[in-house]
């Protein structure tokens, strides 16, 4: 708690009152157009859609390289084709381990280009 800045334990219990608003808030203001367009996709995209797929994700389809390995089309989100945030909530997975809309928006959003903002702030003991 102490490294996320949650030292108080009302803070937390706001943040945890908040939801999916808290992360929206984080990438709103400390995202750039990339996280921005991430967030859009996962929370209110659909899996698959082009029309809801980050513009650098459709660059990478075309380009055919994503994170160094290879990206063809149907690639990204493979297996998820026209799921949504809730779809990925009702998940039997997500059932079994009990996970919130919250949770299960943050591991979406880690699994982009985005876990920069989640790995940079930890690695340098960043509040």
């Amino acid at each position: 708690k102490e490294m996320l800045g949650l030292g108080n334990n009302t803070v937390l219990a706001n943040l945890l009152r908040q939801s999916t608003d808290a992360i929206e808030a984080e990438f709103l203001t400390h995202g750039d157009k990339n996280d921005q367009e991430n967030l859009t996709y996962c929370l209110s995209g659909i899996a698959q859609d082009p029309r809801w797929l980050p513009s650098q994700v459709k660059e990478d389809i075309e380009k055919g390289i994503y994170h160094g390995g290879s990206l063809q089309a149907g690639d990204y989100d493979e297996g998820h084709a026209g799921m949504t945030l809730d779809d990925f909530v009702e998940h039997d997975c997500s059932k079994l381990g009990k996970l919130g809309r919250a949770h299960v928006l943050a591991l979406r959003l880690y699994t982009t280009s985005s876990f920069t903002l989640f790995n940079n702030p930890l690695r340098r003991r960043q509040k």
